[in-house]
């Protein structure tokens, strides 16, 4: 089917009907460019996008809401956003299929785009034993069982052959739950360790944020990623992810702490108000404060608010995007 350049195809049940963009973005009237060294430096994340995707689809959302097919992302960002740069989250893969991947990637090809992360945030693993049966389990590469850790390392490497298939130079993992336990770091350094090995077999990094209880202290992960001892694992500091009752020293802190290994960065927003200022902490500071600390990678602009509200996901991901590029060291 060939996609009109100014439309897609929703899905709503069984009918299909064509929705014109600009209706989705009425709220945004404002002329949108990104010059080549800021698209150099910018990404956006399909979580902005999740409500267009079934799979992520929040109970409640408008049922005239857009439905987008993971293929069709890469246009859709580099016309609607000039984004070239694509993070994936893993619920809209829905499984390292490599033959899906290699579909992805020639569609990001097609675009003039790339994927350069897939985000993995499966919550239970899925591997093949030795006599072809299919084994499931809790995804924890922190698990203190030895099997149940071995096999979540075999998941991850899965999906950083998935990755590889994308394009993608790198995978976010989690550290995984202790279930009340005390969070033992030469285990999870072991399976970080493994990991990076096996990416640099395939050209992918181990990314590990701060997101979970295990290393929501940022100088635990930072440790951790010096145990690990290997280039092919990074930090990806996330802007959102500091503790409910931190103040904003806090989350200095944690960018002091991660951003000197990090490979990328996650450029979250939480909530905007009516004329578009972002009023959850200070996200141009943070930017800024990345910029001093020397980073010179790739921002991923993300937007999470629990909220069950609708939103619209252009609007959300252009604001984000701006506030990046308005707080970028010009290159000398």
């Amino acid at each position: 089917m060939t996609q009109n350049r100014r439309r897609f195809i929703v899905a709503s049940g069984v009918a299909c009907l064509a929705t014109d963009f600009r209706r989705v973005r009425a709220a945004d009237t404002d002329p949108w460019a990104l010059d080549p060294a800021q698209q150099s430096r910018l990404a956006c994340t399909t979580v902005c996008f999740r409500h267009w995707f079934p799979a992520t689809r929040a109970p409640g959302v408008d049922a005239d809401t857009p439905t987008v097919s993971i293929d069709e992302v890469p246009d859709l960002f580099v016309r609607e956003l000039g984004v070239k740069h694509l993070e994936v989250w893993s619920q809209h893969l829905e499984s390292p299929v490599l033959s899906r991947c290699r579909a992805l990637a020639r569609a990001a090809s097609q675009a003039g785009a790339r994927v350069i992360n897939i985000q993995l945030d499966q919550r239970e693993y899925e591997v093949r034993s030795k006599t072809g049966s299919i084994l499931k389990g809790r995804f924890n590469l922190s698990d203190s069982d030895h099997i149940e850790r071995q096999r979540s390392v075999r998941f991850a490497k899965d999906w950083m052959d998935a990755a590889a298939e994308c394009g993608a130079g790198s995978l976010r993992v989690n550290t995984g739950k202790t279930g009340g336990k005390s969070f033992d770091m030469n285990l999870t350094t072991e399976s970080l360790r493994q990991l990076a090995e096996h990416g640099q077999r395939i050209g992918v990094k181990v990314l590990v944020e701060n997101h979970g209880p295990n290393v929501d202290r940022p100088e635990r992960l930072a440790e951790l990623v010096r145990r690990v001892d290997h280039h092919g694992c990074r930090t990806l500091p996330d802007f959102g992810n500091v503790p409910k009752t931190a103040d904003e020293s806090f989350r200095e802190q944690m960018l002091q702490a991660l951003v000197p290994a990090a490979h990328l960065v996650s450029a979250k927003t939480k909530a905007f108000d009516s004329e578009g200022n972002h009023t959850t902490y200070d996200f141009a500071r943070c930017v800024q404060l990345c910029e001093q600390l020397g980073y010179q990678g790739i921002y991923s602009a993300e937007y999470w608010n629990p909220s069950p509200d609708s939103f619209d996901p252009i609007s959300v991901a252009r604001k984000t995007l701006r506030m990046i590029a308005d707080n970028l060291v010009e290159p000398s």
